[in-house]
């Protein structure tokens, strides 16, 4: 009974299915559908981008009565999010997906199937690549950036039901402003944990948001800092055997002052400044609620109940003790001598090496099934993020050219919408997806956003015999907006 029930529980992995139709039409029909919906949202972008780009005039800054609306409506993230147009909330796993929703520390893909996992990332993104940039959506595209770059690094652990990471990203440009040549750069940090509850099926997580915004001259030398944290958590529901999944984040505001012995200056006027630059009293974050819904179709399941393993263990081990004891009970106790004990041993420790073959046997069952599960799929994902008011705020681009743009002055709703299937089993992803990007300006309007995205397979490797054999992929990435684009190219392992 006991062999008969753990099977069942590992053979369920493989065996439910979606009651929806699952041929290959009805995959095809769903992908042209999710496709054209997304191109008809790019088509209807052209009459959301309503604001040209155009140098504007406003007051200079002459005091330091204001402070800086933080908000990067573009999708800078890793290839996957991208070309899904960020539309993740719902599907955040993995340490880059704890941006969206803080559950991902401890969400689990299907093939996470070992007690302890852990995970590496780096990511590169080259804004503005092909063309003049405006990343404050603000109408204007004329101020010079240079050297434009954003990079992200993270680490995860999981330990069985729970897991723990952080995350950093780095954005840094150079900046001409009166002849001076600075570099600016905003860096984020997520750390923090999650736990799932339900065989995986409910998970929850919460961490830190760090922020820190610095000016420094070419040499190195930082001439100012800003930093400051903020509390985020976040929730992910996904029900085994159904092909729906939803989450949501809340991330508090930021309010980042000085760093204590920042080399700060008064200008003749007793204002704070650094080199050219009259400071603010405060970089401002937001604060951020985000909800997603996401449905998958195709014979691929989106959600499985997570095995424990060290359960899996727990249970061969109570059924070996069972029998251990009900051996024992059979032999009259003026039998159990020196001799007995001696051949007990020697059978127990043959018992022993026979159920650690079984756990193995039982974890590569696990394995494979999650292997042959099918790859017949088109996922579709949509979140709403919704960002919140900076009081008495001006813009980043106002702030490096020194103008009173105001920013950040009512709430800003993100859309996006995405899709993702692989025409090619086992060889080929692609990704599809559009975002509508609020400006926090009064004088501009919402942008809207395409966004293309593709895992290849390479090619198969051992790490020249070092590691068990494991599959190499490249990730491609582009986002393409009036006034605004990027790409982001990555090598990563294929699942």
């Amino acid at each position: 009974m006991q062999d008969e029930r753990l099977g069942t529980r590992l053979a369920v992995i493989g065996s439910s299915r979606s009651d929806l139709p699952q041929g290959p039409d009805t995959l095809r029909a769903v992908s042209n559908w999710a496709y054209r919906l997304v191109a008809l949202l790019l088509a209807l972008g052209g009459s959301a981008a309503t604001s040209q780009a155009h140098a504007q005039t406003f007051q200079p800054i002459r005091r330091n009565d204001f402070n800086i609306d933080v908000f990067t409506g573009p999708t800078f993230a890793s290839g996957r999010l991208v070309g899904m147009a960020g539309a993740y909330a719902p599907i955040a796993t993995g340490i880059d997906g704890v941006a969206w929703n803080t559950s991902a520390y401890a969400t689990r893909e299907l093939w996470e199937t070992s007690w302890f996992g852990w995970e590496l990332s780096l990511g590169l993104v080259f804004p503005g690549a092909f063309s003049g940039d405006d990343l404050d959506n603000n109408g204007d595209s004329s101020i010079p950036y240079n050297s434009l770059i954003f990079l992200s690094g993270g680490l995860r652990f999981q330990f069985g039901d729970f897991g723990i990471g952080v995350l950093q990203r780095a954005q840094g440009f150079s900046v001409v402003v009166d002849g001076t040549v600075s570099d600016v750069s905003l860096n984020l940090t997520n750390l923090g944990i999650g736990h799932a509850f339900f065989d995986g099926q409910l998970v929850l997580g919460a961490g830190l948001r760090v922020a820190t915004f610095d000016i420094s001259q070419q040499t190195g030398a930082t001439l100012v800092e800003f930093t400051g944290a903020g509390f985020e958590t976040g929730v992910m529901l996904g029900l085994d055997g159904l092909p729906w999944r939803m989450g949501a984040s809340v991330r508090t505001s930021v309010s980042s002052r000085i760093t204590e012995g920042a080399s700060v200056d008064l200008n003749s006027e007793g204002q704070r400044v650094v080199g050219s630059f009259i400071l603010p009293n405060e970089v401002h974050l937001p604060w951020e609620v985000e909800f997603g819904f996401a449905y998958q179709f195709g014979s691929r399941p989106l959600n499985r109940r997570w095995i424990n393993p060290h359960e899996v263990e727990a249970e061969e081990r109570a059924a070996l003790r069972r029998r251990q004891g009900a051996r024992l009970s059979r032999v009259p106790l003026e039998r159990r001598d020196e001799h007995f004990w001696q051949r007990e041993r020697a059978r127990r420790v043959g018992e022993e090496a026979m159920l650690q073959r079984r756990l193995n046997a039982l974890q590569l069952t696990h394995e494979k099934e999650m292997r042959l599960l099918s790859r017949e799929y088109v996922l579709l994902s949509a979140d709403i993020l919704l960002s919140g008011v900076s009081p008495n705020a001006i813009g980043l681009e106002a702030f490096l050219s020194q103008q009173r743009q105001g920013a950040g002055e009512t709430v800003s709703p993100t859309l996006r919408i995405g899709a993702e299937t692989e025409p090619w089993p086992n060889r080929l992803k692609l990704r599809l997806g559009s975002y509508l990007e609020p400006s926090r300006f009064d004088e501009s309007g919402f942008r809207m956003h395409a966004t293309f995205g593709l895992d290849v397979r390479l090619f198969d490797w051992t790490l020249f015999g070092m590691l068990d054999e494991f599959s190499v992929r490249v990730t491609a990435s582009a986002d393409i907006a009036p006034r605004y684009n990027d790409w982001g190219i990555a090598i990563g392992f294929w699942h």
